[in-house]
């Protein structure tokens, strides 16, 4: 969700559906509260959105949904065979509490279909529905069709990646080879669309450059007795010119360490140290 948030920012529309929907459901009083959604994701569902909002970007989830009783969706599960049945298109807010969601509804994948034609770079990571049920490819299935009719390699940059995604269509017999970029990547993806780093590359690159500069050598100090250990076997083992980095770790109050204090902080202030932290 973090990682979509960062790729919101510079998408003029964003459309997020699968578990991440379900954040933004309870965020917007939808659907109670659930074991599959944390306060913390309801956190940034609900900056997402402001953010949409002041930017004037646009951020949708699904309209509609694809839904099944859950006796029904627990035998599907252990791949017992079902004679017709019982789905459901619902909206959103006529999901009921003994129901499961399990892809997007008609309605919303007609709607998100029609924005391909008029994008020009469409990013597409992981399944509508889901996806480990061919009943559930359904969503997944409409989009990439409508993906690859509407589209134009002369017009269009398209990425779909994922490997519940492309497995999925793969397994349905969607013909995939109708879509140009098609890969298994998932994380990598994000992170790279994110602008996040991606270390693996990181060290080829790092690896492929001339070593032009004295080597950095970076020493964490928290003033306790072993910092004077640490500068003194630092200096044995660094060059004479290497340029050498003091940073000073302070521990921060944490759960486990500062009770009272974590107590005194809200959701919010809680997840800007966590997110300081990492």
């Amino acid at each position: 969700l973090l990682l979509a948030e960062e790729i919101a920012r510079r998408a003029d529309r964003t459309m997020i559906a699968g578990q991440l929907a379900l954040a933004f459901l309870v965020a917007r009083k939808i659907l109670p509260s659930s074991a599959l959604v944390t306060a913390e994701m309801v956190t940034i569902a609900e900056r997402m959105m402001t953010q949409a909002r002041e930017c004037r970007r646009d951020l949708t989830t699904p309209v509609d949904f694809t839904v099944v009783d859950e006796r029904t969706f627990e035998r599907l599960s252990r791949g017992e065979a079902v004679v017709q049945p019982p789905l459901q298109n619902v909206a959103e807010n006529e999901i009921q509490a003994d129901e499961i969601i399990c892809d997007i509804g008609k309605a919303t994948r007609w709607g998100w279909s029609d924005w391909f034609g008029p994008a020009r770079t469409i990013f597409w990571h992981g399944p509508v529905g889901i996806s480990e049920i061919d009943l559930f490819c359904e969503g997944s299935r409409f989009l990439a069709t409508e993906l690859a009719n509407r589209t134009w390699p002369e017009l269009h940059h398209i990425v779909v990646c994922g490997t519940s995604l492309v497995g999925g269509l793969r397994r349905i017999g969607f013909p995939t080879e109708r879509i140009r970029h098609l890969t298994h990547a998932g994380r990598a993806a994000l992170h790279y669309f994110a602008e996040r780093p991606l270390p693996a590359v990181d060290v080829l690159n790092w690896a492929s450059e001339p070593k032009t500069e004295p080597l950095r050598i970076v020493i964490p100090l928290n003033g306790s007795n072993r910092d004077a250990s640490s500068l003194s076997a630092a200096a044995e083992l660094v060059a004479r010119d290497a340029k050498i980095f003091l940073l000073h770790v302070r521990s921060g109050p944490d759960d486990e360490q500062y009770p009272d204090l974590a107590l005194g902080l809200s959701e919010t202030e809680k997840l800007e140290r966590r997110l300081e932290s990492e």
